[in-house]
């Protein structure tokens, strides 16, 4: 945007503000083999990093089914963990019916943090998290998570934190080939409610070891 200031013919000055338009759609696309051209409007245009649609889209990120990998992790300030986005405003990401069809691979580490009461996930699996430090596969501050998988691969150990903790609502999920081993054990079990709601969510192939 370029500002004149025309006050008189012989006094005039012209300056520029970078970024003052924010332009976005309402629903963007996210795909492994998307064409990641902006606006991500369309599945042939979809934006390859699932951080470039939640940054545009208005309402929705619709992720396309296949394993997403490369993805950036950015920072919660309140605790110090990373995550592959942390949604804090009014915002869904859906996913597929099956949720093993649409793949989030963590590369070891952390998944997916709500502060919003009006976040919303569901639909994909939250894979391969938390081996490295400061991570956690979901932490549910505010808002739903539905019909997400949270996944590791057979006899998948994660780090000493909580791979999940819940103070709004867990619903339709499930949890699978997680390991909590002896030598993984530090007085944390796999999940953490407080103040929260957990509801028709299964636990499958998963194990929490003793002090």
């Amino acid at each position: 945007v370029d500002i004149v200031n025309d006050h008189t013919p012989q006094d005039t000055a012209t300056d520029s503000i970078d970024n003052a338009l924010l332009v976005s759609t309402a629903n963007c696309y996210v795909s492994p083999t998307g064409g990641n051209v902006w606006p991500y409007d369309t599945p042939e245009t979809a934006a390859k990093n699932i951080a470039d649609a939640i940054a545009n889209a208005v309402e929705r990120v619709i992720l396309l089914p296949g394993v997403h990998t490369g993805l950036p992790q950015v920072t919660d300030s309140a605790t110090a963990n990373n995550f592959i986005a942390i949604i804090n405003r009014p915002l869904s990401i859906e996913g597929t019916e099956n949720p093993f069809d649409t793949v989030l691979d963590c590369e070891g580490g952390g998944g997916f943090m709500l502060k919003h009461p009006e976040a919303k996930i569901s639909g994909f699996a939250i894979y391969n998290f938390m081996t490295k430090a400061n991570t956690a596969a979901l932490s549910v501050v505010d808002g739903v998570a539905s019909n997400i998988a949270v996944w590791g691969k057979s006899g998948y150990v994660p780090n000493t934190a909580y791979p999940i903790t819940v103070s709004g609502l867990m619903t339709d999920c499930v949890i699978t080939n997680v390991i909590r081993s002896n030598n993984a054990w530090s007085g944390k079990g796999m999940m953490s409610v407080m103040g929260g709601t957990v509801q028709r969510t299964k636990f499958i192939n998963t194990s929490i070891g003793t002090a």
